[in-house]
């Protein structure tokens, strides 16, 4: 309606403020430097140390340049919440990529190849709980797997 247009108008427009970092992955960077110790992430009873988080993120985003991820590239992310969607998220965003999350729990199967292709997708990170709905003609990475040495 006009009245609430009106008030998106005047309550929905801030003062504009200087972003201190260029990229959210800049900002944890800082963060995981400060508080190296503190709890950066937990899911039920697991918890990650921005620490952890960052040593985690880095040995995958490292694993992801050298398959290519650099800026412009997007990686499908087909998982559920879980610290692994986190450190993946985190890793794809310092490789220099975009991710395009899927739940892979409720993603039906055509609906990923949809989406790997319309978003063209250059890789697909997910665990091993949905391999299953990973195409076929793609680079593919188990997030489970990466940490498993």
């Amino acid at each position: 309606s006009p009245a609430d247009r009106a008030r998106f108008i005047l309550f929905g427009v801030g003062a504009h403020l200087a972003v201190p970092y260029a990229c959210i992955h800049h900002a944890f960077a800082i963060h995981a430097a400060n508080l190296p110790d503190s709890i950066a992430v937990e899911h039920f009873e697991e918890r990650l140390t921005f620490r952890q988080l960052d040593k985690q993120s880095d040995v995958l985003a490292a694993y992801l340049r050298n398959r290519g991820i650099c800026p412009g590239k997007r990686v499908c992310l087909l998982t559920q919440r879980s610290l692994g969607m986190v450190v993946a998220m985190l890793a794809i965003l310092k490789s220099g990529g975009s991710y395009v999350p899927l739940d892979g729990g409720i993603t039906p199967k055509e609906t990923v190849r949809f989406v790997v292709e319309d978003s063209q997708s250059s890789t697909v990170l997910y665990t091993s709980s949905f391999e299953h709905l990973v195409p076929e003609a793609i680079d593919r990475m188990c997030i489970d797997q990466a940490f498993s040495d």
